[in-house]
């Protein structure tokens, strides 16, 4: 459950960031999509959950999942900002 409210959570962060974005740069939607991706990469790989040292063959598993989730939260966070971007005209 936990992965469906964080990526619901990445989506809404997408759909404001590129938003706000789109309203800062005064209607500039390339200008937009890219600072909407930079602070998503930015968000994703500092502030989410992220790999430590692996010891045995669990702990490179779990590694994996979490490099998998960061990449989930990623397409979330884009998908918001892609609903917005053709939602305005």
């Amino acid at each position: 459950m936990l992965i469906n409210e964080f990526l619901l959570y990445a989506a809404l962060a997408g759909a404001a960031v590129y938003g706000l974005s789109y309203w800062m740069t005064k209607k500039d939607k390339g200008l937009a999509g890219l600072i909407t991706a930079v602070l998503a990469f930015i968000v994703v790989v500092f502030i989410f959950p992220g790999a430590g040292n692996a010891e045995n063959l669990s702990d490179i598993f779990s590694n994996l999942t979490l490099l998998i989730q960061k990449g989930i939260y990623l397409v979330g966070w884009f998908a918001g900002a892609f609903a917005v971007s053709k939602l305005i005209p």
